[in-house]
C-alpha cells in the first residue's frame, strides 16, 4: 500500500514492485506485507494458517529516495530434521535500512523499537506428546537506547527434538501472531505491522 500526494498519482501507477522504486523519486509512504506458505517434503502440505513466514515492513521515502529509510519485522519457522526426529525453531527480528544517494538500500544501525508483540506456533506431529504441540510467545515491548543493526525477538530451538511416531508429515507454522516495529528512521509514530489473528486458540 503506497500513501502519497494527489499530484504524485501518475507517477504512483508506474511503480510495478518493490523492485521498481529505486527509478520512483516521488515522495511517498509504503506499507509491504509478505506471506509464504511451506512445502515439506515434495508433499506439498501448505504450512498451517498464517504460513510459515511473515514479514511486514514500513517505508518512509521523505527525500524521493536519498536518506530513504524503512523498518521490516519477520517471523520464520522451520524444522530441523535427523531421520524421524524434528526440532521446531522460531527466528522474528527487526531491522533498518536506507537509500543512499544512488538508490540503493542496505542495512544500516538505528534505534528500534517494538511493541505489542507476541506468537502462537502450532507443530503438526504425531509423536508421544500427541498429534501437536502449541507454542506461546508473548514478547516484552522493546525501546532500543543505542543504534542496532537489527533487534532479535526470538532465535533458536522452541523444544527438544521430537520423534515422529507415523502419520502425515510433519508441518509447522505461525497459529495466530501480532507484531509490531519502528525505528528512529521511520520516525517511532509509524510502524510495520504483522497481524494474523483470525485462528481461535486451540486450548
Amino acid at each position: 500500500m503506497i500513501i502519497s500526494d494527489k499530484k504524485n498519482l501518475e507517477e504512483v501507477r508506474l511503480i510495478e514492485s518493490i523492485e521498481s522504486l529505486p527509478q520512483s523519486r516521488i515522495k511517498f509512504d509504503l506499507f509491504e506485507y509478505q506471506i509464504e506458505g511451506s512445502k515439506l517434503d515434495n508433499t506439498k502440505t501448505q504450512s498451517l494458517f498464517c504460513g510459515d513466514q511473515l514479514q511486514a515492513s514500513y517505508y518512509n521515502n521523505p527525500s524521493g529516495c536519498k536518506n530513504d529509510r524503512t523498518v521490516s519485522i519477520r517471523a520464520y519457522t522451520s524444522f530441523t530434521v535427523a531421520g524421524s526426529f524434528y526440532t521446531p525453531n522460531l527466528i522474528s527480528e527487526a531491522w533498518g535500512m536506507k537509500r543512499n544517494w544512488l538508490c540503493n538500500w542496505s542495512h544500516y544501525e538505528t534505534k528500534l523499537q517494538t511493541r505489542d508483540s507476541w506468537i502462537n506456533v502450532y507443530m503438526r506431529i504425531e509423536s508421544s506428546l500427541g498429534d501437536g504441540i502449541y507454542f506461546v510467545y508473548d514478547f516484552p515491548d522493546y525501546n532500543g537506547a543505542n543504534d542496532e543493526y537489527e533487534h532479535i525477538l526470538f532465535q533458536g530451538n522452541m523444544y527438544a527434538a521430537i520423534e515422529r511416531l507415523g502419520g502425515p508429515v510433519p508441518d509447522i507454522g505461525l497459529y495466530r501472531i501480532h507484531e509490531e516495529a519502528s525505528s528512529a528512521g521511520v520516525g517511532s509514530s509509524n510502524w510495520a505491522i504483522i497481524n494474523c489473528t483470525w485462528a481461535p486458540p486451540l486450548f
